[in-house]
């Protein structure tokens, strides 16, 4: 991934040039906010916005609605067959040579993208929740956690866990 952000050849000034579209084609979940713009209206300068009210993160169930595209993080669960054209559908700047890249290079590196490929095989999906649990109050700040400290995939339903304490809670359908 480092290469990309400072090849200076074709294909990582196409990178760079979109970064945005692929950032958002392999997200696991979108950012919502009432963004107020009026803070770029300045000539010159880096993009900038203000957040205004809350941020949330919207992050989809676990389970496809009807016959709608994978989104977010059902991208690594379902329809892997079809992930590469999938992604390539969500915009026309994607380069197929570079999403098929950095899908490779998360699939070898990035823990949760292992996690939710292996959720995607099991046959008692519709019985699962993820539940991501709030950093611990003492943890050093720029401490990296442990897989472990992240996520918890609970398959079974998972009824018997108390939600009090956590961030938030991945049902399989959500609604």
């Amino acid at each position: 991934m480092i290469q990309l952000f400072s090849d200076q050849t074709e294909e990582g000034k196409k990178f760079r040039q979109n970064i945005r579209a692929y950032n958002n084609v392999f997200a696991f979940t979108s950012m919502g906010v009432y963004v107020d713009e009026t803070i770029n209206v300045r000539a010159g300068g880096i993009y900038t916005f203000r957040a205004q009210g809350s941020i949330y993160h919207k992050i989809g169930g676990l389970l496809l609605v009807d016959d709608r595209r994978p989104r977010y993080l059902q991208a690594y669960i379902y329809d892997i067959d079809h992930e590469l054209q999938n992604r390539l559908l969500e915009s026309e700047v994607l380069e197929r040579g570079l999403v098929q890249k950095i899908q490779q290079i998360l699939n070898q590196h990035n823990p949760f993208v292992q996690t939710f490929r292996s959720l995607g095989q099991r046959p008692d999906l519709p019985n699962c929740r993820l539940i991501i649990r709030e950093q611990p109050s003492d943890r050093r700040q720029y401490s990296l956690p442990s897989a472990s400290q992240v996520a918890a995939v609970i398959v079974g339903g998972g009824d018997d866990i108390n939600p009090n304490g956590r961030d938030f809670i991945v049902q399989t359908v959500s609604g």
